[in-house]
């Protein structure tokens, strides 16, 4: 059995029954992968202390974000918003494609089932909110740019960003 690895924790909401991740993927006609429900029963609605990633988006330049894991049950104020959820069910594009996070500037990542349903390792992807590219015919389309095979290639991905230059690079002394 693969370990998973550690993020750390700078933020959760603390614990969630997994039942409460089964019913949501019930709902929604998929299978989450056994290491994203158990880090998130453990830790819902994380953002952790290992956030960041970078990968190399549409314009071919390496691009640096930050995740926060999106949590389940009634912890915030409005039940639809920050809860994972399926982008549009009404566009026929998107169906298939599961939010569960996003990078605090509006885009989403998101697990992507539409080229494999049923299965429980979906590749994660990332969901820009404000770009549409035209494809050959004209018709305008969401960028939806992959990030990781799945999801523990994801985790595998975050490292915890240094900050350190912000203080000229050299930390107080003792």
């Amino acid at each position: 059995m693969k370990v998973m690895r550690d993020i750390g924790v700078r933020h959760d909401a603390g614990p969630v029954d997994i039942s409460v991740i089964d019913r949501f993927e019930r709902s929604m006609g998929i299978v989450f992968p056994r290491s994203y429900k158990e880090l998130i029963a453990a830790h819902n609605n994380l953002y952790p202390e290992k956030s960041e990633f970078d990968f190399v988006g549409p314009w071919g330049v390496t691009e640096s974000r930050s995740v926060r894991f999106w949590g389940y049950g009634n912890v915030y104020e409005r039940i639809d918003e920050g809860q994972p959820c399926i982008i549009d069910p009404d566009d026929a594009e998107v169906r298939g494609v599961i939010a569960i996070g996003d990078d605090g500037g509006g885009d989403e990542i998101c697990f992507d089932y539409r080229d494999c349903p049923g299965t429980d390792d979906p590749p994660v992807v990332f969901l820009y909110h404000d770009l549409w590219w035209p494809d050959e015919a004209g018709e305008w389309h969401r960028v939806i740019w992959p990030i990781a095979p799945s999801f523990d290639a994801f985790l595998e991905m975050l490292y915890e960003r240094d900050y350190s230059f912000l203080d000229g690079g050299h930390e107080d002394e003792a």
